[in-house]
């Protein structure tokens, strides 16, 4: 959304007739980023007097963007759109205590984790095994996540490798997604282990039916704030794997519906995996746990019902 010049000006008198035309009592802007700064100008512009943002997440935790790029957001665009809306809320408690949070705590209100629709798979567990030429007999551990290097494919090459390294053979792993980091990551997992164990899926539109093919879910992310993806997996009834990082621990509940890690730790990546595979009932139970509290605290009805109560709160005032 920013030109190459600076502001999109075209885009923002669009936006700011958008808005009047609708003469909102709040306007409601996701992110703090484009988004956030565009809707705060457009909104302003149009006379909007009460403006909520949410924050999903921090231009500064993205390895991948241009340095300049997020150094403009981190020190000017970020700040300046916190300091300029009226309320703020965080999809997780762990964006709260973020410094830049903090320093506009007077606006914070309740967090509101991100809430997903329950969605079924449309083919059968065995037939999408056979497509992606897997065994019913092993498991299979899955990551969905953009492939960029901050994802922590290297240490999942790694941990991986010294799994297969020490004769394990139970376990076959899916990557779903697509990046920048594709090249790299084919090099180190060539380098780390045999052909076929992993398996490249690239962009998908059938998600859903990888999942419930699954039987575990890895994500040993250096950084996170909420992960939708993790949703989706507790939802298809998968445990996590994940990384104890940013908003990861209010979702995984350590040895109940999955089990945490060290960030950039391969060994302990690894160990994670073997537990699983040798403890292989509590895949299922975990599954069936992490399953019950996506459905009973991070239903898609649960986060309405809390954004409408934010909105009667602000509104009331």
């Amino acid at each position: 959304m920013m030109a190459p010049g600076g502001i999109n000006l075209p885009l923002l008198d669009r936006m700011r007739r958008q808005i009047r035309q609708t003469a909102p009592d709040l306007l409601h802007v996701h992110g703090l980023q484009s988004e956030g700064l565009y809707g705060l100008m457009a909104g302003r512009l149009a006379g909007c007097k009460r403006i909520l943002v949410t924050v999903h997440g921090l231009a500064s935790d993205t390895v991948e963007m241009n340095p300049v790029k997020r150094m403009l957001y981190r020190h000017v665009v970020e700040p300046y759109t916190l300091r300029h809306v009226d309320f703020v809320y965080c999809v997780c408690d762990y964006a709260t205590k973020r410094s830049i949070i903090r320093k506009n705590a007077r606006k914070l209100l309740p967090t509101i984790h991100t809430g997903i629709v329950p969605v079924l798979p449309t083919r059968e567990r065995c037939q999408v095994r056979k497509e992606l030429g897997i065994p019913e007999s092993k498991f299979v551990g899955i990551i969905v996540s953009r492939v960029v290097k901050d994802k922590g494919y290297e240490e999942f090459a790694k941990a991986i490798g010294r799994l297969y390294q020490n004769g394990e053979d139970r376990v076959r792993f899916c990557i779903v997604g697509e990046g920048g980091y594709t090249a790299e990551l084919n090099r180190i997992l060539n380098r780390e282990i045999s052909a076929g164990y992993v398996k490249l899926c690239g962009r998908r539109q059938d998600v859903v039916d990888l999942l419930f093919a699954s039987d575990f879910f890895v994500l040993p992310s250096w950084h996170e704030n909420f992960p939708i993806s993790v949703l989706e997996a507790g939802q298809a009834g998968l445990p996590a794997i994940a990384t104890s990082v940013g908003g990861i621990p209010e979702l995984v509940e350590h040895e109940r519906t999955g089990l945490l890690v060290p960030v950039n730790d391969p060994l302990k990546l690894m160990e994670a995996i073997a537990q699983l595979l040798n403890h292989s009932t509590r895949i299922s139970w975990m599954g069936k746990n992490m399953q019950a509290r996506i459905e009973a605290s991070f239903s898609l009805n649960a986060m309405v019902n809390k954004i409408q109560g934010t909105y009667s709160q602000i509104l009331s005032q």
